[in-house]
C-alpha cells in the first residue's frame, strides 16, 4: 500500500501542481482582461465621438444641399429677370429705330421744304408726311 499511496500523492501533488499553474495562468488572463477594460472604454468613446462627428457632417450636407436648391431657384428666378430685360430691352431699341426713322424722315421732310422756297405759315401736320405711314 505504501507503493500506492505514494503514487497517490504524487498524483495529488501533480494535480495541485497543475492546479496552481492553471491558477495563475487565469490569474494572468484576468489581469491581461482589466487591463484591456480602459483601452475598449477609449475605442467605445472614439465611436461615440465618430457617431457624433458623421451626425453633423450629415446635417451639414443636408444644409448645403438646401442651400444649393435655394441658389439654384434664384438662379432660375434670375434667368427669368434677365430674359424678360432683354425683351424690354429689344422693345426700347426697337422703339429707337422707329423714333430715329420718324425725326430723320421729318428732318428730311423740313429740309426739302425749306429748300422748295414755300413760305407758307400753314403748320405742317404729321399728316403731310407721308414716311409716316
Amino acid at each position: 500500500m505504501s507503493w500506492a499511496w505514494t503514487s497517490f500523492s504524487e498524483e495529488v501533488r501533480s494535480g495541485v501542481g497543475e492546479i496552481r499553474q492553471v491558477g495563475a495562468q487565469l490569474g494572468q488572463v484576468i489581469q491581461q482582461v482589466q487591463m484591456l477594460t480602459p483601452r475598449f472604454q477609449t475605442v467605445d468613446e472614439g465611436v461615440h465621438a465618430q457617431a457624433a462627428g458623421a451626425k453633423q457632417i450629415c446635417l451639414t450636407l443636408a444644409q448645403l444641399s438646401e442651400a444649393a436648391q435655394q441658389t439654384a431657384e434664384s438662379l432660375h428666378d434670375s434667368d427669368l429677370a434677365i430674359e424678360q430685360l432683354n425683351g424690354a430691352v429689344r422693345g426700347l431699341q426697337s422703339s429707337v429705330a422707329r423714333f430715329r426713322l420718324e425725326v430723320e424722315c421729318m428732318l428730311f421732310l423740313l429740309f426739302k421744304w425749306a429748300m422748295t422756297g414755300s413760305r407758307s405759315t400753314r403748320p405742317v401736320s404729321s399728316r403731310s408726311f407721308p414716311c409716316w405711314t
